[in-house]
């Protein structure tokens, strides 16, 4: 009879075991899965009543028809970029989107006051540098869009 008690609870210690160890398993797959797919699937949900952080049909139509190569430059003044930024995290996601839904766009992070380096090696319009010193547009948050030889910049005080 001990004999037969011992026996089942090695049973369903084994079959716990087993259990928990595929738990495991599958989320730590799940997760791997989901950070591979970060960059292309959204994994945002918008729960603003009017979705303001949520691309509208008409902007992703006009998102996905852009055919040629478009670069995003957003400049920052170097500090870290944290979840406290809100404003640098919400202008990130929203153009985050962009990227998801056409390769074709590209965005990068400029950090203008300790590594400007993409501003100075061509990367970007000279004359774009010379047009935020001109216009007295503060380069926090500023973006530079570039598609071919065109460019926009946007002042963060008109978003």
């Amino acid at each position: 009879m001990n004999k037969e008690k011992n026996t089942k609870k090695l049973k369903y210690g084994i079959n716990s075991t087993v259990i928990i160890i595929g738990a495991i398993i599958v989320a730590v797959l799940l997760n791997s899965i989901l950070v591979a797919f970060d960059d292309k699937i959204s994994l945002e949900i918008d729960l603003t009543q009017n979705e303001i952080y949520k691309l509208s049909y008409s902007t992703k139509e006009v998102v996905k028809g852009i055919a040629e190569d478009v670069k995003i430059g957003i400049l920052y003044d170097g500090r870290e970029i944290d979840e406290s930024d809100e404003f640098m995290s919400v202008m990130k996601s929203i153009v985050d989107k962009y990227t998801q839904e056409n390769e074709k766009i590209k965005c990068e992070l400029i950090d203008y006051y300790n590594d400007p380096t993409p501003l100075l090696k061509g990367e970007y319009p000279q004359g774009a540098i010379s047009e935020i010193t001109a216009r007295g547009i503060k380069p926090l948050y500023a973006m530079i869009i570039v598609k071919g030889d065109e460019y926009q910049i946007t002042d963060p005080q008109n978003y």
